[in-house]
């Protein structure tokens, strides 16, 4: 398990309890309200059952986190991989009951109501809307497609189908956010003027971020991050994006610096790379301070 997990795991499970409570009972919630942790289930409610697809060293990750939770709300009941071997060593160390060949024969499954999906990013669209198709909920690693395209498509494929989807940006669960918003809201910093954000990190061996067939580049590996985290501050979408970068010689983007333009003298800096190790802080400037 990643080290970064274990301090934050007892701090972010209400708040998870929260964001994932609206799927209780095999269905989308319509309200803007969420459930304490401390609240027991009726009679009539049932822990949401959770699939793997496929099992990953995130996957891992995800499955420790939920055991934080109590199995009355959510427990994991199925997993599959690319190789039988894999899955069933996995799903003997999590005590997972069921074990699947296929992608298809857990999205039959009637076992699971939701399924965390952590395949390379290629694949996400197809699996997600194979889960969707047999009406389960989705919960992505990011980036939740390839692009622009696909994301519409997979949003308006979980509409027709009435099931939840959601990007896995796991940062969005840490409670510092939810302490920058009150203070945003508060108006502690004023008017958001400006972002600046820097993620480098050397992973030049980390082979499907370096691989263009394998979904990777900076951008979607570490940028996505420092992308949503600005359009957070600010609350809405840029109305401009100007970036330029570095790519390798497979043609995947291994720097990137992108300017988002907000509105006059509201901009976001955001600087990227995965051969270079940077400062990885994200400051948030308003009229007031920062």
């Amino acid at each position: 398990m990643h080290k970064f997990w274990l301090p934050s795991l007892q701090r972010t499970r209400f708040f998870s309890i929260r964001h994932l409570s609206c799927m209780q009972n095999g269905r989308v919630c319509p309200c803007s309200g969420t459930k304490s942790i401390d609240n027991k289930p009726t009679e009539s409610e049932k822990p949401l059952r959770w699939g793997m697809a496929p099992v990953s060293l995130i996957a891992d990750d995800f499955v420790t986190a939920l055991q934080v939770l109590s199995d009355r709300h959510h427990m994991v009941t199925a997993c599959t991989s690319y190789y039988q071997s894999v899955a069933r060593t996995f799903a003997n160390k999590h005590n997972i009951p069921h074990v699947y060949s296929s992608f298809e024969d857990l999205a039959r499954s009637k076992d699971v109501d939701v399924v965390f999906i952590s395949s390379l990013n290629p694949f996400h669209l197809e699996i997600s809307r194979l889960m969707l198709d047999h009406g389960k909920h989705v919960l992505c690693e990011k980036p939740l497609c390839m692009n622009e395209d696909q994301v519409i498509q997979l949003i308006g494929h979980s509409h027709s189908k009435g099931c939840f989807l959601m990007e896995g940006i796991w940062s969005r669960c840490v409670p510092a956010y939810q302490y920058i918003r009150k203070q945003i809201e508060a108006g502690a910093l004023g008017e958001v003027v400006k972002v600046n954000c820097t993620l480098g990190l050397p992973m030049q061996k980390v082979v499907r971020v370096m691989r263009r067939s394998l979904g990777g580049g900076v951008t979607l590996e570490l940028g996505v991050y420092a992308l949503q985290f600005a359009m957070w501050a600010f609350g809405y979408a840029p109305h401009n994006v100007i970036a330029h970068g570095k790519l390798n010689e497979d043609g995947v983007d291994e720097e990137a610096n992108i300017v988002m333009k907000f509105g006059p003298e509201r901009e976001a800096e955001i600087m990227l790379s995965c051969t270079k190790r940077f400062d990885n802080k994200a400051v948030i400037k308003g009229t007031k301070g920062a």
